[in-house]
């Protein structure tokens, strides 16, 4: 049974917190499959590689570099999830840093509602770029 398509209006209306738990997931495959895709093999050298990108204290980060390339209505969904009540974040990161973390989550799960693998791919290039700017 195919899924039938959902308008933008529809995805707003979806929670801060549902869109960040989607978004999660998206933001991670798309790393773990653009890590085989480098050529990383063995699943202990791609969790250990992954955790650099997946982490909410990264995801914090690369989240205030992507800033600059989200469009106007990605930046409202962000600004939404950033504004979430939090309950509790990870004993590792402080609530700011969660907040931002979870910002991010927001616009990839917005994206993925949206069926724009074109702007994910678009901005997991950015996610990529930022990365190897810090190792050079």
């Amino acid at each position: 049974m195919g899924e039938s398509k959902i308008d933008k209006k529809d995805i707003l209306a979806i929670g801060s917190k549902e869109l960040a738990y989607l978004g999660d997931s998206v933001y991670e495959v798309n790393i773990r499959k653009r890590l085989i895709r480098l050529g990383i093999r063995g699943v202990k050298d791609l969790n250990k590689m992954s955790m650099n990108y997946v982490s909410a204290l990264y995801q914090a980060d690369i989240f205030s570099y992507l800033k600059e390339f989200l469009t106007q209505e990605e930046l409202k969904v962000a600004k939404r999830g950033r504004n979430t009540k939090i309950k509790h974040a990870s004993k590792s990161v402080n609530i700011a840093t969660y907040r931002l973390a979870t910002a991010l989550e927001c616009v990839f799960g917005y994206l993925y509602m949206l069926s724009d693998i074109e702007r994910i791919d678009f901005l997991m290039d950015k996610v990529f770029e930022y990365k190897l700017k810090e190792v050079e």
